[in-house]
């Protein structure tokens, strides 16, 4: 069973913070795969597929991308791997995982004899039925250590693209890739960089090739334009549909997040389900971008506080404020947590509302290491699965759900099926029935909060489903081993159908 507390202990938050994975390192092949495969021609994008546009391995540096894929539609079937190179190399088969069960999971690690690799990989499945989830587990390692960050994978694509990266730096190692997923002609796609302010810093024209990614750096030295910003964003455009995923490299801190595509014209309403503030030292900066062509003004209202006190000192903060601010025109505000609540501890969600329109990514950083997570106007819903989450001897996990509806809400949540299937692996009961108060959260910790998990290994889902209203969740991890420098990564939930 789940032990859930009213209130988390931020003291822990260094031991169990968050939830992507050293997945990589730490997570053996299943025996019944099939091995790698040769080069095939005639590769094409799969309803119920799903894309990681940046994918990596290196055996001699030890750059690692470990994938973890699930299964979320009602039928079995087979899960082809393909490697898309950025060099004009054919689409590789490198994996087929045979008849995947509703609800299960598994995880790829490139094998060394592949060599290296610096491209995209996409899951497809091999009939109808079958619809794929999954999560990026992205590791680097250099002298300084080894950095980790996450990303989920993109679901199936249709139609233009108009999407948003909110918060970017420049930084030598940091990039955005895009990668388009239609069969058929190259695409022309443009990439605009905005300041702070709204002002346009450069415009970028590409012709991507199908299922080719196109990696752009954004190291000065490559984009001068942007050299002079701490802070600015991209929104990228094209007539097809474009899997984008930036990565940033700032000094020992790995993060990693998907771009948000542009909501619907009017109000947009935006969940963001975990909120830091002096929180053992963590805390999260709210990044909102809006996607209107005049200003605006967006209201930031926090839910309520479920930190202990004291934290390090602190009292925990009363029930969270509201705040407004004006964002310009294809401008954007960075709100930091520690600011908005300077001299108290704060554990809890928000929720930004614009009435014209905007997108929002959180950055994490603290003492573990540093994060990131995107939030746009769909991520709540009835049913939210978290493909990845860990507890083991390496790596613990933290998820956080939280209620968006202002009243009492029943939600059922737990863990799912284990794909750590050796001995050791944890058994999994049955979900709990959980009572999250109006706006309220709750955090899930692996392995303290999970009866039976001490001691034992887990690799697999996490499913919150509510009854009556709708929820948001975050996944976060980190690597206790040594020799991390940034040990930490996090991903929204997916929001699924019930």
């Amino acid at each position: 069973m789940l032990l859930l507390r009213p209130a988390r202990a931020a003291s822990r938050v260094l031991v169990v913070a968050a939830a992507v994975l050293a997945l990589a390192l730490c997570i053996a092949v299943p025996a019944g795969a099939k091995p790698d495969q040769f080069s095939e021609p005639g590769f094409a994008p799969a309803a119920g597929g799903v894309a990681f546009p940046a994918f990596w391995s290196n055996p001699a540096t030890g750059d690692i991308a470990g994938i973890q894929i699930r299964n979320d539609g009602p039928s079995a079937g087979d899960v082809e791997l393909w490697y898309l190179g950025a060099g004009g190399e054919a689409p590789r088969l490198v994996r087929v995982e045979p008849a995947l069960p509703p609800g299960a999971g598994f995880t790829y690690l490139p094998p060394a004899d592949l060599g290296e690799l610096r491209g995209a990989l996409y899951a497809r499945p091999s009939k109808p039925g079958v619809t794929l989830q999954g999560v990026a587990n992205l590791v680097v390692s250099d002298p300084a250590g080894r950095r980790l960050a996450s990303s989920g994978g993109i679901g199936q694509l249709t139609g233009p693209t108009s999407s948003y990266l909110p918060r970017l730096r420049p930084g030598d190692g940091s990039s955005i890739t895009l990668l388009p997923v239609a069969t058929g002609v190259p695409v022309p796609a443009t990439v605009v960089y905005r300041a702070l302010d709204g002002r346009v810093l450069h415009q970028a024209k590409v012709t991507l090739e199908p299922f080719r990614p196109a990696q752009l750096p954004l190291a000065p030295s490559a984009l001068p334009q942007v050299a002079g910003e701490s802070v600015f964003s991209a929104q990228v455009t094209a007539p097809g549909p474009v899997a984008v995923t930036a990565v940033r490299q700032e000094g020992q801190d790995l993060l990693a997040y998907n771009a948000v595509a542009a909501p619907p014209a009017g109000e947009a309403s935006i969940d963001v389900p975990l909120v830091l503030a002096n929180d053992s030292g963590t805390s999260t900066t709210l990044h909102v971008q809006s996607t209107a062509a005049a200003a605006q003004d967006v209201t930031i209202d926090y839910g309520p506080n479920q930190a202990e006190t004291p934290v390090s000192g602190l009292a925990a903060c009363p029930f969270g404020p509201t705040t407004t601010r004006q964002l310009p025109a294809g401008g954007g505000v960075a709100l930091e947590s520690g600011e908005q609540f300077a001299a108290c501890a704060y554990v809890g969600s928000a929720r930004v509302t614009a009435p014209a329109g905007a997108v929002v990514v959180v950055d994490q950083e603290g003492p573990a290491g540093a994060s990131a997570y995107e939030a746009g106007p769909s991520d709540a819903a009835e049913r939210v699965v978290l493909p990845l989450v860990q507890s083991n001897d390496r790596t613990v996990g933290w998820v956080q759900v939280a209620n968006r509806t202002g009243k009492l809400l029943r939600v059922s949540g737990g863990p799912g099926q284990n794909s750590d299937g050796g001995a050791g692996a944890c058994a999994v009961g049955p979900a709990e029935a959980l009572k999250l108060g109006g706006w309220g959260t709750e955090s899930v910790d692996f392995p303290a909060a999970v009866t039976g998990f001490s001691g034992c290994r887990f690799v697999g889902d996490f499913i919150a489903r509510a009854t009556g209203g709708s929820v948001a969740a975050v996944a976060n991890q980190v690597v206790k081993e040594p020799g991390y420098a940034d040990g930490l990564s996090s991903y929204i939930g997916f929001p699924a159908a019930s």
